[in-house]
């Protein structure tokens, strides 16, 4: 069992790594919950119910570990990415858990005691406290381990390999693929490193004509129903929703109007503009000292454009109020560039936002909103508080919810809940956001009538390439000398092509694409020999190869071990993703997080 958990360590701990969160949560302890659904509940899954508290937990602990490491406290698009990483984990720790049970999979006492002896963590080998002369010390190691005083650190220690013993153990018995095969691994050598020239001719599937008329309705029939899935069109829903924006208020615009004054005063005091642009400026030239560059006349906003070509040379003009708030603007030179005259900018903006009272009393607006809906008319209740209803499109599930943008809670509360549910708040771009949902398209399949014209198409399409073939093995039954394939092709009307760079095993090649059909020839045919006929992507080809590459096999067996290993660990990722995505796919797992959080 050790021999063989040392071979798959590579792929063992690519995949404890990934799950490290899951690592860390049952090393917490999570208590499995076998209730009904409680409220605070986020989500249950195999049976154990998920609290909001203790997911909030989990991700609060990620976020300070990002925040440590990076100094940045994660918000908005990377507040989320950690709640989905959370979930997610949770549910393959969950899983691996259930699995871990269900084989009987253990960990003795004796390998516990094995670990902990002779396999610290590396967090303890680097800890000056188990250093000698700055190099670990396993004799105060093994002292701290025997000192009673160390109990629950060791006890936690512990319960950490057991966890991690165990998950290893398990994913060893999922990972364990047959070995690779020499001739698999050649064969890969081949793929990556064979090259090849070659000379071709075309027979064009486009190029031939098939009479739609003779496409009998047995044929139509029988193409639907055998590419039935190819017509299945997912669940749709629409929902009604009132969305409100954060304004600005007369007291937020007063704000920045007195800074204006502010920046004039100094600017008039003669302060440099540069400066004042770097202390003052909303612009994100700001970190630049509102450096805008050379600029032609009409590269600049309408009234921006005309203060700036009003003004001389070292002149400041402003405050000039536009759609962006209020802005200076100084010309510090003036030339002609390139031919045309134009000016050296610098720019100084300062932004109408709406103050964190004005968000405030939006949000407020939004939740009386929120609650007075639930019990009340929905469009009477959005006119009695001045809002305006739209209506969405249809939509499918995923993050985008027209009309309101990307959202996944919102998508997932539309999708997860019946008609006339109405929502809590939900963030948009610049505001907020209530629905209600409106009413459902069931899945179902597109009928025959509305695909027929496709069906047609498709069908017309393998009879142009069915007869592209048959001319190509026309072709080669007529061919009495194989080495005169070229005059013929030319006496037939067939032009006779070349590839014009080397080519390997799945490149694009141009002219024709990246059609495997096609480039197998570099692995399946040799110099001189016409190979084909070959039914690719544009029709069927007659191929010779002008020149290929040799194996290089002392190249091949010195890379043995490493294209070896490189396959191995593949192949055991490979068995990895597909036994989780069907364990994931047959579980039972239930996601409420679209009731607790705007979004994730």
């Amino acid at each position: 069992m050790m021999q063989q958990l040392r071979r798959s360590m590579p792929l063992v701990l690519w995949i404890v790594v990934l799950a490290f969160i899951g690592t860390i949560i049952f090393s917490w302890g999570m208590g499995g919950f076998k209730e009904r659904v409680k409220p605070g509940v986020i989500g249950i899954i195999e049976g154990e119910e998920i609290t909001s508290d203790y997911y909030e937990s989990i991700v609060s602990r990620e976020a300070d570990m990002q925040f440590e490491q990076t100094g940045v406290r994660p918000e908005g698009d990377a507040l989320t990415d950690i709640r989905n990483r959370t979930w997610e984990s949770l549910i393959e720790e969950i899983l691996m858990q259930r699995e871990i049970r269900k084989r009987g999979i253990t960990v003795s006492d004796s390998e516990i005691v094995n670990l902990l002896l002779n396999n610290p963590f590396n967090y303890v080998v680097e800890s000056p406290y188990f250093q000698t002369d700055g190099e670990f010390d396993i004799n105060k190691y093994h002292a701290f381990l025997s000192d009673p005083r160390s109990r629950d650190q060791v006890i936690a220690w512990e319960q950490s390999y057991r966890q991690s013993l165990l998950q290893q153990k398990l994913i060893s018995q999922v990972i364990s693929v047959p070995e690779i095969s020499t001739p698999k691994l050649l064969m890969d050598y081949r793929k990556r490193n064979v090259k090849a020239k070659a000379d071709y001719v075309l027979f064009s599937a486009e190029a031939l004509e098939i009479d739609t008329a003779e496409i009998t309705d047995q044929e139509i029939d029988a193409y639907y129903y055998e590419h039935l899935n190819n017509y299945f069109i997912e669940e749709k829903r629409r929902v009604q929703f009132t969305k409100i924006a954060y304004t600005t208020s007369p007291m937020d615009s007063a704000d920045t109007r007195d800074v204006a004054e502010e920046v004039k005063r100094r600017l008039d005091e003669g302060a440099d503009f540069a400066s004042i642009a770097a202390l003052y400026s909303e612009h994100s030239t700001a970190p630049d000292s509102g450096y805008l560059g050379w600029k032609k006349r009409g590269s600049l906003e309408a009234t921006g454009d005309s203060i700036v070509w009003s003004i001389g040379v070292g002149e400041y003009a402003g405050p000039v109020e536009n759609k962006f708030g209020i802005s200076f603007y100084k010309v510090e030179d003036r030339e002609t560039r390139d031919g045309e005259l134009q000016s050296e900018v610098r720019i100084i903006q300062l932004s109408f936002e709406p103050s964190a009272e004005s968000r405030d009393e939006t949000t407020n607006k939004m939740m009386n909103f929120a609650d007075d809906v639930k019990e009340n008319d929905f469009l009477q209740t959005a006119r009695s508080y001045g809002l305006e209803v739209d209506t969405s499109s249809y939509f499918r599930r995923g993050v985008f919810l027209p009309g309101i943008g990307r959202s996944k809670a919102a998508v997932d509360f539309a999708f997860l809940n019946p008609e006339g549910t109405t929502s809590e708040l939900y963030p948009t771009v610049d505001g907020w956001a209530v629905l209600r949902v409106l009413d459902i398209e069931p899945e179902t399949y597109q009928s025959l009538e509305e695909v027929k014209s496709d069906i047609i198409k498709e069908i017309v399409k393998k009879k142009r390439s069915e007869a592209a073939y048959d001319a190509s093995m026309e072709f080669m039954n007529k061919l009495a000398d194989v080495t005169a394939w070229r005059e013929m092709a030319e006496e037939e009307g067939y032009s006779v092509d070349s590839t014009e760079n080397e080519y390997r095993f799945g490149d694009y090649i141009r002219n024709i694409g990246r059609d495997l059909a096609f480039t197998s020839s570099a692995l399946r045919a040799e110099v001189g020999e016409l190979y084909g006929p070959v039914k690719g992507e544009k029709g069927s080809y007659i191929i010779e190869l002008t020149e290929k590459t040799p194996i290089d096999t002392l190249l091949f067996e010195n890379s043995r071990e490493n294209n070896y290993n490189q396959a191995l660990q593949a192949a055991q990722e490979n068995a990895y993703r597909q036994w989780y995505a069907d364990l994931k796919e047959d579980a039972k797992i239930e996601d409420f997080r679209y009731m607790y959080y705007r979004s994730y």
